[in-house]
């Protein structure tokens, strides 16, 4: 902007080449010394780029507030003459949603699908195949165009619902992910849980979830009892392990057992810590 006014100054301004002059310098100086310096300014000054799991996992955290805000909703309009299946869909949903979030999280089996991948992955091919049946029958003349433009509508919004595809989230540098203090909340049981993973009881299994591996079922991701160090599957996976062991033994709070994760959860208080 400082460039395109200096050359569109007029010839019979006085000392035009001084001003156009000047605003190459400036425009220069400013991008080259502020542009060059700025990287050796974050270094010392030790900023942090963002940490797209750190992001998730807040993410995840809204989500669930949101999801848990849902369900205590329906919990409270639901009545006696509301079909149970189409509450039990409602539930699923807002549980599918918020599995969608935790999937980004996590190590194990990468080059696997994750339902939430799967899901998307088969539904936008039937989408696929329905869009290019209803244009056969558009071609056909058989049926008015504003009746076929209407259904076309319903697949579109449908496929507008369905979950962004999102990347497995990956640290920038490395670092170990543990729940950042904005997003970090607190309990008794998280206080009286380790804090760091040198502290945490020795897992009962370095294979993965045990039920899983007795079961013959696979897990999506890991986590780890600091109660006992029983390793179960998330709520993503097939039998939700992890959850199954809180609700029969209650012991409150697990920890990620994924690579380079550290981040705590308390089932009771249902909070990150």
């Amino acid at each position: 902007m400082t460039l395109a006014a200096a050359f569109v100054l007029p010839d019979n301004v006085p000392h035009v080449d001084v001003l156009v002059l000047g605003a190459f310098v400036v425009t220069a100086g400013t991008l080259l010394l502020q542009g060059l310096s700025l990287p050796w300014l974050a270094n010392k000054l030790r900023i942090e780029g963002p940490d797209d799991r750190e992001d998730a996992l807040a993410e995840a955290k809204v989500m669930m507030s949101a999801v848990e805000a849902g369900r205590a909703e329906l919990d409270r309009i639901k009545g006696p003459e509301d079909d149970p299946e189409t509450i039990k869909l409602l539930r699923d949903r807002g549980e599918v949603r918020l599995n969608h979030v935790w999937e980004r999280l996590g190590r194990t089996g990468e080059s696997e699908e994750t339902p939430s991948e799967q899901y998307r992955r088969l539904r936008m091919a039937m989408l696929g195949a329905e869009r290019e049946r209803i244009v056969d029958i558009r071609d056909n003349g058989t049926t008015d165009s504003e009746v076929l433009a209407g259904v076309m509508e319903s697949l579109d919004v449908e496929e507008s619902m369905i979950d962004r595809k999102a990347g497995r989230a990956e640290s920038a540098d490395g670092k170990m992910l543990i729940t950042p203090a904005k997003t970090a909340g607190a309990c008794p049981d998280l206080a009286a849980s380790p804090e760091s993973g040198a502290d945490d009881p020795t897992p009962n299994s370095t294979e993965g979830c045990i039920d899983c591996l007795r079961e013959g079922t696979k897990w999506v991701h890991l986590r780890l009892c600091l109660t006992c160090g029983n390793v179960g599957c998330c709520d993503s996976s097939e039998r939700k392990h992890a959850s199954l062991h809180f609700r029969s033994t209650m012991h409150p709070v697990m920890r990620s057992h994924e690579p380079d994760e550290a981040w705590r959860w308390c089932f009771i208080h249902e909070v990150l810590g």
